[in-house]
């Protein structure tokens, strides 16, 4: 494995490793909770106001200036969200598995592969409230030329 391990840190890891290792399963089930909330509001941004939105715009023979494309990049971001979560979970998962008594560098690079997991997802969510907020902006541009 690639990162080299301090004796300091490997001394920690090894005589903390079931408090690490609990640390983490809290941390695992808080973000699945997370996960699980922000999926779900993604998902009725997506199909309660974006597709019937665009719908209403269509039937009506109203212009939706930008709106098709920022809901299919909110469709795509948040396709990108659950792969990068699931990949995270993954990461964690092996983490839990591995031995970190025994093999505290291994862990400790699975540990840092996870972390960096966990960033591409809340990277990821921001784009989603970046791309949401872009999409009501376009909105209510639509709506004040009206």
């Amino acid at each position: 494995m690639g990162l080299a391990l301090e004796g300091e840190k490997t001394a920690v890891i090894i005589g903390r490793c079931n408090e690490i290792k609990k640390n983490i399963k809290k941390l695992q089930v808080a973000d699945a909770n997370t996960r699980v909330a922000l999926g779900r509001e993604y998902e009725n941004i997506l199909t309660k106001l974006m597709t019937n939105m665009n719908s209403r715009l269509a039937q009506n023979h109203s212009s939706a200036g930008n709106l098709l494309e920022t809901a299919a990049g909110f469709s795509n971001k948040l396709d990108l969200f659950r792969e990068l979560y699931r990949n995270y979970d993954q990461k964690i998962e092996t983490l839990l598995t591995i031995n970190c008594e025994k093999d505290p560098a291994e862990f400790y690079e699975t540990l840092e592969e996870s972390r960096t997991k966990r960033s591409q997802v809340q990277a990821a969510h921001v784009e989603l409230i970046s791309i949401a907020e872009a999409y009501d902006a376009e909105l209510m541009t639509i709506w004040g030329a009206k």
